[in-house]
């Protein structure tokens, strides 16, 4: 756990939250008087490290990340935008969901965007505690931490979870005024409770799915990964939808369905949601033109690419390309 310590106290620094001692619970108040609000750190267990931000961030923030070695994220957003872009792999922080992140050596940029209110939980534990919770009894695994990430630095998964227990039951264990030992085991309860949901949702069949969620394989998991990473290196060119089959080794259908079940969105919604986001880094860059953005993310038609754009963020383009400058 020294290196994941490591790690995410280097990340809160950036965002201008320093930590000094080693209290298993410490709320910090940002060091920046423009910011508002608190990170909390807690430590439910030994091998388990838990952080509670509750923040405005004055400006739009980019953030270094370099997490050494080899570390499982579980995170919950109440509230908040942001995007990640790390080894090639480009994520979105959103409103209610449930992100489950497996790194290996990851190093990129994380973006957060000011002046909007940021509340997430966050629980990092090792590699070696992600998989001691996929043990059978009988000492075998169907998965481990090798075989999910399967080489990669990066591979992340992410679920809504507006309206579900979950939810309920993190907002409620956050806000409740423990005592400092009650407290500190009603967190060590939700994070085994959000390890158990976060399991369920993306590692295992979940039961409380219903008929309707297909039950998805470690393989197909993978490539289901495989095609939001052609889907980033092909911004400007994307492969149809039969096309990106073949590519991962997967049937048009089974992509469709099984990409929507763990993405909580379609193939092309993804793919819009990408090119939206480079497109604003780019625009906020200043040193282009709408007309060039919109080729560089693959659209044709610079009408089509605004009237998108503005649905995405309710501002033109051209808007954001006076505000740079």
């Amino acid at each position: 756990m020294e290196e994941i310590n490591r790690s995410i106290n280097h990340f809160l620094k950036q965002m201008e939250f320093n930590y000094c001692t080693t209290n298993q619970m410490e709320k910090v108040k940002s060091r920046d008087l423009s910011n508002e609000g608190f990170v909390m750190r807690l430590h439910p267990r030994s091998d388990m490290m838990m952080t509670i931000t509750n923040c405005i961030l004055a400006d739009n923030k980019l953030i270094n990340i370099d997490f050494e070695g080899e570390m499982v994220e579980w995170m919950i957003c109440f509230q908040g935008e942001g995007e990640v872009q790390a080894n090639g792999v480009q994520g979105t922080l959103k409103r209610n969901t449930m992100t489950l992140g497996l790194m290996n050596g990851v190093k990129g940029e994380y973006f957060f965007k000011g002046e909007e209110p940021i509340m997430t939980m966050s629980l990092h534990t090792s590699a070696a505690t992600f998989d001691r919770y996929l043990t059978r009894l009988d000492g075998t695994r169907s998965a481990d931490f090798e075989q999910l990430i399967g080489g990669r630095s990066l591979l992340q998964f992410q679920k809504s979870i507006l309206d579900t227990p979950i939810l309920h039951l993190i907002s409620e264990l956050v806000y409740t005024p423990f005592t400092n030992s009650i407290r500190m085991i009603a967190l060590e309860s939700l994070a085994l409770e959000l390890i158990s949901y976060g399991l369920n949702c993306f590692v295992y069949d979940d039961s409380h799915r219903g008929n309707q969620e297909p039950d998805i394989t470690i393989s197909e998991l993978q490539s289901l990964q495989y095609a939001k990473e052609v889907l980033m290196h092909r911004i400007d060119n994307p492969p149809s939808l039969l096309e990106l089959s073949r590519i991962i080794g997967m049937n048009d259908y089974k992509l469709k369905r099984y990409f929507k079940a763990v993405f909580g969105t379609t193939v092309f919604g993804h793919l819009r949601d990408i090119r939206m986001e480079k497109a604003m880094a780019l625009l906020q860059d200043g040193r282009t033109t709408v007309s060039a953005v919109a080729a560089n993310v693959g659209y044709l038609n610079v009408s089509y690419f605004a009237s998108a754009f503005r649905k995405r963020y309710g501002l033109n383009p051209s808007e954001i390309l006076h505000y740079t400058k």
